[in-house]
């Protein structure tokens, strides 16, 4: 069976390192006018910025990159570019983390093309490895699958469909595998629930 580590995160890691780079952001001496978060992964992380850096003008642009929980869909992808002129402006590009850099990079290389005055980018997490890192970041960690809290019932769903592919398993032998192929401590009623999701979403996209 496939395996890979994952990392769970609460609300309040996503909060922290939000903080932790905007404290970055301020020692810097750098001002953005403008927030950019690339939807989906960077819309939280952006907003938390702009709270705490006291930006008013937050946008988002999208780039897909990932499909399934940890597979990516090939090459990255700019789909919703961001129709916004940002001539003279300081602009903050945000996103949840760096893993290849190819996401940060495409939007990047989009926002260079609305002339802001500058363009720096921040990102909650930066893995080790990645190609492109950002200017700002809360953490580097190593390669793991990062579990975000807006994401937890979309990856866990994809996660125990995997588990489950050729039988439906028990939910104490689920619950051991999400331990041990994928480092994930989940209850066994919170199973039960992404259990009752996925039957839920057969049933809407049948």
């Amino acid at each position: 069976m496939e395996s890979f580590n994952c990392i769970l995160l609460s609300w309040q890691d996503v909060v922290n390192e939000a903080k932790k780079i905007s404290d970055l952001i301020k020692k810097d001496d750098f001002h953005p006018d403008v927030v950019v978060g690339i939807s989906r992964g960077g819309l939280v992380p952006a907003r938390l910025i702009c709270d705490f850096l006291h930006v008013k003008s937050c946008f988002t642009l999208k780039v897909d990159h990932w499909g399934l929980t940890a597979t990516k869909d090939g090459e990255a992808k700019l789909t919703h570019p961001l129709n916004k002129d940002l001539t003279g402006l300081n602009v903050l590009l945000v996103d949840d983390i760096t893993d290849s850099g190819q996401s940060i990079e495409l939007a990047r290389q989009h926002l260079e093309e609305l002339n802001p005055k500058s363009l720096k980018v921040a990102t909650l997490y930066t893995l080790k490895g990645a190609k492109h890192h950002p200017d700002y970041y809360g953490e580097e960690r190593e390669w793991a699958w990062m579990v975000f809290p807006w994401n937890y019932t979309e990856d866990m769903v994809n996660i125990i469909k995997k588990i489950n592919e050729k039988e439906n398993k028990e939910i104490n032998i689920v619950q051991s595998e999400l331990k041990q192929n994928y480092n994930l401590d989940v209850s066994q009623e919170e199973i039960k629930e992404i259990i009752e999701h996925i039957n839920y979403l057969d049933k809407v996209n049948n």
